[in-house]
This record gives C-alpha cells, structure tokens and sequence, in this order.
C-alpha cells in the first residue's frame, strides 16, 4: 500500500506535549466496529466496556533513561541516544551530529565525568555509531547518572524534558526492559483504575517488548511494503502463554492495551495457540522469548487481538497501518478527523481509542 494512504493533516496545536492529569483523565473515543457507533468518554470511563470473563494484556517494559547530552572538546553540544550495550564499556549510539564527527573523536557528557570515544559507524543505520566509554560499567548505572527521558522528537521540539517526565512517561505497570520509548497507550492507567478493573473480575497478564529505534524512525519508502521494520525483543510469560490459552479455549474476550503488545502477541501467535496439551496430559507450558520485525497491514489476520486500546498515532507510519489493519485504513481516517474536529490530543501524551 502507498504510504500517502496513511497521510492526514493535524493542526499543531492538536499535539499533546504533556499527559493528562490525572492520567485517566485523558479522553476515550469508543469505536464499536460492529454498528459503527462511535462515542466520546473519558479513560476512566474503561471499565464500563469490559466484562468480568475478559483477559487485559499489557506490555510491562520499562524505559530507560537513553537520552545523552554529549559535548565535542569544542564545547559543541551532540544530542545522543543509547541503543544498546555491546559489552561493558563499548555502546552502540545515535547521535544527531550532522556528519561532524568521525571515528577518533572524543565526546564527554555534561559534567565531564565519563568520555566517549567514537570507534565506527554501525553499518545501515543513519546516525549511528559504536562508542567505547570511560571509566567502563554496566550501561544501566551509567544511564541511571547521566541519562535523560527519552521523549519523542516532536514533544523536545517544543519543549525540554522536566522531571515529571520521568514518571509521567512510564506505565504504572512497568516492571522491566530496556525500551527507548513507552508503550503509550498504557500511560492512561493509574493504580486506582486497575484496581477497579481487577475487582471487576478481568484477568490481566504481560507480555515484554522492548520497544526500540523503529519508533523514532519515519516511513521514507514509497510503499509500505518496502519499508523495513527494526527487529525488537519480546518475552511471553509462561503465565501469560497459559492464560490466554484458557481465554481462547472458553471463547473469552482478549483485549490488548497497545501497539507493542499486538505485535507481540501476534509474533507468537502460532507458538501460544498450537503447543497444546495432548491426550488430556498437561505439558509444561515454558516462557516465549524471542525477536519480531512483523509488520501488521491491511489484510493481516489477527489471531489474539479481539479489542484494542491504542493512541492517536503519527501520519504515514506502521502504527497506523496496524490500526487501520483492524478497522479499515478509511474508517481510520475518518475517525482522526472526527477526533481532530472534537479536539482531542494525539500522540504519546495524547487520548486514546478503544476498538470494541
């Protein structure tokens, strides 16, 4: 499909560049796919359009504090975010440095207690690099005394990070992972609302997926198609695989909170429905773990995602695409610029969409 079938126009102002307080706060648009019902709520409005037999699956990652603020010995300033750890003291970086560096150069963070040194260019990856880094530790402990919230590029257009966004940019659920950016449509929930949702009876489980450069990364092919997907990490808990077995087995609801949950759930699909007990003996049910660059499209068939919770996602990208896979590329475009008309917030920090 062309990517211009993913275009529409959204006014600036419609970009959220800080979350609803509190969280739940946030809007809901309820799109009912079966009578095209659509209706506007609040967040905190969930619980009436779930059912004590559903399973709510979340993606439990944790995101790091990737972003880096590195100077050249010139005093020039180089935006840089962490990608991986290749081993202790040599990293693999992005860095918006327009081509002004090169292997040999010496960068330092802020205060200049750690130097990194550019070693080479990462083959196929614009902007990126392998750096060795002094005094050498476990990158988790440096990033957690250097580091900064990674937030998309369009909320640092307009504004510079506070600490706030520290938590407001972690679901209340994260528990662990190495993710360059948070699972978005999870950042509505609150502890209170969960709570609720759990005394209602619902059942709700994790999958892990460590969301990665894909996400900053625009769609620049002219088809989808010939767009490539960054491969990510994902695990499946034992736990998890068992429970959303039992939910297809007695015909239950799956309801997916999140882009990088579906595309998890959907990676392992065949590995969750088909290794079923035989002969009425129980096997041992193991996690799942494993890597996915699927890319979900119009035409894709959905095996564990009966609603979605999503946001409000960027033109012309993959996020959109798997959206529109679920309830129509047109029907899609239609419902943003009913969202647009009705002011709702888009993107990261923005409202989201339950599709029933």
């Amino acid at each position: 499909m062309l990517i211009s079938e993913l275009d529409y126009d959204l006014p600036p102002d419609r970009i959220a560049t800080r979350p609803a307080e509190p969280r739940d706060h946030s809007r809901l648009m309820v799109v009912h796919r079966g009578t095209g019902q659509v209706e506007h709520r609040r967040f905190y409005d969930l619980p009436e359009y779930l059912l004590p037999s559903d399973l709510l699956v979340v993606n439990d990652t944790r995101v790091i504090p990737a972003k880096l603020e590195l100077r050249k010995t010139t005093g020039a300033v180089v935006p840089g975010l962490f990608l991986a750890e290749k081993k202790i003291g040599q990293w693999e970086v992005m860095l918006r440095t327009r081509g002004k560096v090169k292997p040999g150069d010496e960068l330092v963070n802020a205060t200049g207690n750690y130097h990194f040194r550019i070693e080479s260019r990462i083959p196929g990856e614009k902007g990126c690099w392998l750096v060795s880094v002094a005094p050498a530790d476990a990158a988790p402990l440096i990033l957690a005394r250097i580091g900064g919230v990674p937030l998309p590029p369009y909320i640092e257009k307009s504004r510079t990070a506070d600490p706030s966004d520290r938590e407001a940019y972690q679901t209340v659920y994260a528990r662990e992972g190495k993710s360059l950016a948070a699972p978005t449509a999870g950042l509505h929930f609150t502890p209170s609302l969960l709570a609720k949702i759990d005394a209602m009876g619902v059942k709700r489980v994790a999958v892990n997926l460590e969301v990665g450069l894909g996400t900053f990364l625009p769609v620049e092919t002219h088809t989808l198609e010939e767009h490539p997907m960054h491969t990510e990490i994902f695990a499946v808990p034992a736990a998890t695989v068992s429970a959303i077995r039992n939910q297809r087995q007695r015909h239950g609801r799956i309801i997916v909170i999140g882009t990088t949950a579906v595309r998890t759930l959907e990676s392992a699909a065949k590995q969750i429905i088909h290794a079923t007990p035989q002969s009425g003996v129980a096997t041992c049910i193991s996690d799942l773990r494993g890597s996915t660059n699927l890319k979900i499209s119009p035409g894709f068939p959905f095996q564990l995602t009966d609603v979605l919770l999503t946001n409000f996602h960027l033109p012309r990208s993959t996020l959109m695409a798997l959206v529109g896979a679920l309830v129509g590329v047109e029907k899609l475009k239609q419902l943003y610029t009913l969202a647009i008309e009705k002011k709702y917030r888009f993107y990261s920090y923005g409202d989201a969409m339950l599709i029933v």
